[in-house]
């Protein structure tokens, strides 16, 4: 049958008021540029707001809310691959690249959560054998964050439990960005670059001065926490993993991830060695 005049006038009065998807010009200045995914890091942070990306200015918001590759969630990532989609997929020809094609928002739809994980016949972005965690190693103030994954990450986003985050200085030549409630934080190449990273040390997070260390740890539980290589999984549960590093010097380290929140111990380490033991000096620290 379809509607009369007055009910596509009411279903049109009902629509969200929001710009097309493909409107990638976030920060209104008139073009798609390099700064559209910096800005997009701000709103990511709270630092910035779509509907009014500067002093004088208002706009409508996107439709999909900056959730760039259509997985659902707002997050770095988004800003991470709208800059690699601008340094790569703006040029005559770039069509070809296949990120380009997974990326461009005039062709994609919305991917189900099995698709992004590979667990159904669509596009698959992330594969179901990926693995990965976070360990935080404190040292007064401060505390090292290290992202472990079978793959290498394109972004690492993560919620603190309490704590007020004074600064974060990342690695691998990236710059993180802080959220406004200074207990979130998030780093990856903001430059296009399309660079992953590899496992190790992402940065070192200082905490301000009044802050109980013995009170802060990873919030597993929050959906902020995520490595994220095209797309991100939250953690489901606090991880249990441990692991073992030995150094130039032959010193080994445990890494342990906690039982509970803060406690992060193991009951036993077993090892085994090339050598004979009894041709090995091993002095227990625990």
């Amino acid at each position: 049958g379809g509607l009369s005049p007055g009910g596509v006038a009411a279903a049109c009065d009902g629509a969200p008021l929001c710009l097309p998807d493909d409107e990638l010009d976030y920060d209104a200045d008139g073009e798609f540029r390099l700064a559209d995914a910096t800005f997009l890091a701000q709103v990511w942070a709270n630092q910035s707001s779509f509907t009014n990306p500067s002093p004088g200015v208002t706009k409508l918001p996107p439709c999909n809310g900056g959730d760039f590759n259509g997985d659902g969630d707002v997050r770095l990532l988004d800003a991470v691959l709208l800059a690699q989609y601008w340094a790569l997929c703006t040029r005559e020809g770039s069509e070809q690249h296949s990120i380009c094609q997974t990326l461009n928002p005039n062709s994609r739809r919305r991917a189900t959560a099995n698709e992004w994980s590979g667990d159904s016949p669509g596009r698959s972005l992330a594969s179901t054998s990926t693995h990965g965690t976070l360990v935080g190693r404190k040292d007064g103030q401060k505390m090292q964050l290290f992202a472990y994954s079978s793959t290498p990450w394109t972004t690492v986003e993560v919620a603190f439990a309490d704590g007020e985050i004074e600064s974060a200085p990342a690695e691998n030549g990236l710059t993180a960005t802080i959220k406004t409630n200074n207990k979130e934080v998030g780093v990856g190449d903001l430059g296009g670059s399309g660079k992953s990273h590899p496992a190790g040390l992402v940065m070192t997070v200082t905490f301000t001065s009044g802050t109980d260390m013995d009170s802060v740890y990873i919030d597993f539980s929050s959906s902020t926490t995520v490595i994220c290589i095209l797309t991100c999984v939250p953690f489901t549960s606090t991880p249990r993993v441990a692991t073992v590093v030995q150094d130039k010097s032959n010193n080994l380290y445990l890494f342990a991830s906690p039982n509970t929140p803060t406690d992060g111990k193991a009951s036993t380490i077993e090892i085994a060695v090339t050598g004979a033991f009894n041709e090995s000096d091993i002095t227990p620290l625990l």
